[in-house]
């Protein structure tokens, strides 16, 4: 747990059947990498009310409710190389914040895998986000939404694997 802390490193750890994982709340130039984090009752990382530029890089969050839930101005972090599966609800939830990155994760066989409302310009470039109920929602003035040679895809024949609802200025390539 992190609580207005900065520059903190979270490195090669192994967390599991806990309450949440890793809980940053205004916790700034956060690293964590290289961890295993299985079995969270709630969130497996929780990034929370203002942390910002913080880097998350090579983890393995599986088994839980939800994996990542980003929320309340978390702003300009960055997600590389991690996989996230298994989860019971979501891969990825976000609220309220902007300006965070996606790239080159595995998001898959979560009950939905990636859901963003009112978090503008979010960047997903060459994940692959397969195998849940839906693949991608981005709702409620999601503006500025990109996605660069990604693998999207959903499980069901009524939900599409890519949702842009109320938002603009979504470029995909």
């Amino acid at each position: 747990y992190g609580y207005e802390s900065t520059t903190n490193i979270i490195s090669n750890n192994t967390l599991w059947d806990n309450y949440h994982g890793i809980y940053l709340v205004d916790s700034d130039y956060t690293t964590a990498s290289n961890n295993n984090l299985t079995s969270s009752d709630v969130y497996s990382l929780f990034v929370h009310k203002g942390t910002t530029n913080s880097y998350f890089n090579n983890n393995n969050l599986s088994a839980g409710l939800e994996a990542i839930r980003i929320k309340s101005s978390s702003n300009g972090n960055q997600f590389t190389g991690n996989l996230i599966s298994n989860h019971t609800t979501y891969g990825v939830y976000s609220t309220d914040s902007d300006s965070n990155t996606f790239t080159n994760n595995t998001i898959q066989n979560n009950s939905a895998n990636v859901y963003i409302s009112n978090s503008n310009t979010y960047n997903f470039v060459n994940n692959t986000i397969t195998l849940g109920i839906s693949g991608i929602q981005a709702i409620a003035s999601s503006d500025g939404l990109m996605l660069t040679n990604n693998t999207i895809n959903s499980t069901t024949n009524t939900t599409p694997c890519l949702e842009i609802n109320d938002s603009s200025n979504a470029d995909i390539s």
